[in-house]
């Protein structure tokens, strides 16, 4: 929800975002890509790749730290959302 959404592919298991600018982080854009690699629920069936561009640079370096505190984010979701679908 944090940046506009650029290309998903439900078969190919990506999805990726435009550049984005948080009014956190000054001066600085961010894009990020993922990449489901499995059904199932664990942490190596989730890939997250955060790239960071200074506005006024081209150089582009990644956030590793934010792509993996992305991805406990989504598989605790997907938890929520088995949970609750278990119980219906």
């Amino acid at each position: 929800s944090i940046a506009p959404l650029a290309s998903t592919d439900a078969f190919g298991g990506t999805i990726l975002t435009g550049w984005y600018e948080d009014p956190k982080i000054k001066n600085k854009k961010i894009k990020i890509a993922v990449f489901v690699k499995s059904r199932e629920l664990r942490s190596n069936g989730i890939s997250v790749k955060v790239y960071i561009k200074n506005i006024n640079d081209t150089k582009v370096t990644h956030d590793r730290k934010l792509a993996i505190k992305i991805e406990e984010i989504i598989l605790n979701k997907a938890r929520e959302l088995r949970l609750k679908n278990n119980q219906k």
